[in-house]
């Protein structure tokens, strides 16, 4: 019996621009990651949940090493996680590490602490990628995606887009609507 162990992952960025001729440099814009599959029908397989937490993890060691920010799993971190996001930006990332990169240990980072205090988990939703499942007792949980509001923190420079974000997040899991919309 033939079982299935996976395809190939691959990140995907895409031209915000558009037109003129196709350079690398010019995909800057992070739209998440997919599998490419052998045939179509073919599962998909989820990220493991350790890939996430590994990353979260990184995060927490290089806040500290370098910019000397002690961040824990919780969502009052974020408020840390964010001024550090908005302080160094894009501009303070070594050119070996894309933006898609960045984007994804960080939001491990966020969904880990997000998963922390309101409990839930990471799913992979097929329209929407990778989301954190935040239950809401009897309700459908909220799905959040986190890296959204990171790359505008990173682009913009603006740390208060994370209180916005945790506003909405709240308002969500609060809401007595059978099937809240998705927090990104």
């Amino acid at each position: 019996m033939r079982q299935y162990i996976g395809g190939a992952f691959v990140t995907l960025y895409g031209n915000p621009t558009g037109g003129g001729l196709p350079d690398s440099s010019r995909f800057t814009r992070y739209l998440g990651t997919a599998e490419v599959l052998a045939r179509e029908g073919q599962q998909l397989v989820e990220i493991p949940d350790s890939a996430h937490a590994y990353d979260a993890a990184q995060v927490i060691t290089l806040a500290k090493l370098d910019f000397s920010v002690d961040l824990e799993f919780t969502v009052k971190s974020l408020e840390k996680a964010a001024d550090i996001l908005t302080q160094v930006g894009k501009s303070g990332v070594p050119p070996f590490v894309q933006l898609g990169r960045l984007l994804a240990m960080w939001g491990s980072y966020f969904g880990e602490s997000l998963i922390h205090d309101y409990g839930g988990r990471w799913f992979m939703d097929p329209r929407l990628g990778n989301v954190i499942l935040i239950p809401r007792g009897l309700l459908p949980p909220v799905k959040v995606i986190p890296y959204g509001v990171i790359e505008d923190m990173i682009r913009k420079g603006d740390s208060s887009l994370l209180g916005t974000w945790l506003a909405r997040i709240e308002s969500a899991n609060n809401s007595t609507d059978f099937q809240p919309s998705s927090v990104q």
